[in-house]
């Protein structure tokens, strides 16, 4: 009973040789970004900003395509169940549809609303100094992201099509190949890294725009590669003959139809939950958080921050803020809504008074400590 319920050693066996595949694959697919951010982030914080910034902005593209193709791969594993090659054909068609669609309308947001797409991660104050180093810091940030997805758009077709590729050929039981194409992509992307970010070998020193152009080569290396192997290997592959030159818009109406709807939900789910992430990670990006102390008004910046630390006039170790120009402006005070009466059991204020130089933990224990001798602490500030 238990056997039956849980399954045997074959199934899992098969399962693990499919499932494994499919998981080093998706890793490999994001770590070609994560490397850009690795390799650039020895070029300086604005620059890893910058690349990190819009390889988020790819993230959300990369899983909106994955969203809209995995309603057409539940009908490719069943057309190819049934041994329906016409039907895997179709619904590879849809997928380049669908992926091409995709691209054309994230290339033209990119390519419009690039800057304030990057600037939604960033802190802009309009009147800040230029002369002010943060300010200065966004700027730079902000200029390293639009020279990185000025490239970065040029790759958004191959890793559609090549989602696209990849994805049928794991609903019809190829694994191993879109895995080796993967890790041929990464070997791509760190060699034209090494070569173009740091000018190595002669190239010339191109830093984030070079890690851009290695990027995009990756993608096309991945996709050509997927292209000649099924190309290659037709047998194995009959449903991508003719994919195109038969038509690429010849679908059926029906199951166009119910790809949609089988489609539809997927693909808003990707998105909306890639936003939302992309939500948190920009909100934590932009928050301010005012420090008052007794010698400034302070802000830290989380998204920019840094690992800093000071020691105090009591030797106490504090962390190091972006100090700002501010101006506390006290209102005279409204005491109309306040009801308050005076009579018996009000006690006279009798005030213990604190220098400014002893407001720290211990010294205000110790005059806490001595509240017996009076009712009230003044702080000095």
């Amino acid at each position: 009973m238990l056997k039956k319920l849980i399954g045997d050693k074959k199934f899992y066996k098969t399962a693990i040789a499919v499932a494994l595949p499919i998981m080093l694959q998706n890793g490999i697919t994001n770590f070609v970004s994560l490397l850009d951010n690795v390799m650039v982030g020895s070029l300086g914080d604005c620059q890893l900003s910058g690349v990190a910034i819009v390889n988020r902005l790819m993230f959300i593209f990369m899983l909106a395509v994955f969203g809209a193709i995995s309603g057409a791969g539940i009908f490719t594993a069943q057309f190819y169940g049934k041994q329906d090659e016409e039907g895997v054909r179709q619904t590879l068609r849809f997928k380049y549809l669908i992926c091409t669609i995709i691209t054309v309308a994230a290339a033209a947001i990119f390519l419009v609303f690039g800057e304030e797409l990057i600037k939604l991660f960033l802190l802009i104050d309009g009147g800040a100094s230029e002369a002010d180093k943060t300010s200065d810091e966004i700027a730079k940030t902000l200029e390293y992201g639009k020279q990185y997805l000025a490239v970065s758009v040029i790759g958004l077709l191959p890793v559609a099509l090549s989602q696209a590729y990849s994805g049928t050929m794991r609903e019809t039981e190829h694994t191993v190949s879109p895995m080796i194409a993967g890790f041929i992509a990464v070997a791509v992307n760190c060699l034209g890294n090494f070569i173009l970010i740091y000018g190595n070998f002669g190239a010339p020193k191109l830093g984030v725009i070079g890690a851009a152009i290695a990027t995009v080569a990756s993608r096309f290396v991945e996709l050509i590669i997927l292209i000649v192997y099924t190309r290659v290997k037709k047998t194995d592959f009959p449903a991508f003959k003719g994919a195109l030159t038969g038509g690429p818009f010849k679908i059926d109406k029906k199951l166009f139809a119910d790809i949609l709807k089988k489609g539809i939900p997927l693909f808003v789910n990707e998105t909306l939950w890639s936003l939302g992430i992309s939500g948190v990670v920009m909100f934590y990006g932009v928050q301010k958080y005012a420090v008052i102390t007794k010698d400034a008004v302070n802000v830290e910046l989380p998204g920019m921050e840094k690992e800093e630390t000071t020691i105090d006039a009591q030797g106490n170790e504090v962390r190091v803020f972006e100090p700002v120009d501010a101006q506390i402006i006290f209102d005279e005070p409204d005491y109309s809504d306040v009801q308050a009466t005076a009579g018996e059991g009000v006690e006279a204020i009798r005030a213990i008074f604190v220098p400014a130089e002893e407001i720290n933990r211990e010294k205000l224990e110790e005059y806490a400590g001595r509240l017996n001798q009076g009712n009230a602490l003044v702080l000095e500030m």
